[in-house]
């Protein structure tokens, strides 16, 4: 959606979708990419996570499936 510059690196606001149990989902993320020596050294995403909840509030079956992987991963991502 859009980008900018910071003092170590850039601002990336993206908007993901899909679906979760056949119903469109959307969110919108913000990654903070630092870099050093022209390369990736570190990459952060913050997201609002109430869409994804309330999809897989309304979709018991997805949930089985994707919250124990979520877990799994521990917030990382």
């Amino acid at each position: 959606m859009r980008w900018g510059e910071t003092a170590d690196g850039v601002m990336v606001e993206l908007r993901l979708s899909g679906t979760i149990g056949r119903r469109p989902v959307s969110w919108i993320t913000i990654d903070r990419i630092v870099l050093r020596d022209g390369r990736i050294a570190e990459r952060t995403a913050n997201f609002d996570p109430l869409p994804l909840a309330w999809a897989l509030a309304r979709s018991p079956r997805a949930a089985r499936v994707m919250l124990p992987a979520l877990l799994r991963r521990g917030g990382r991502d």
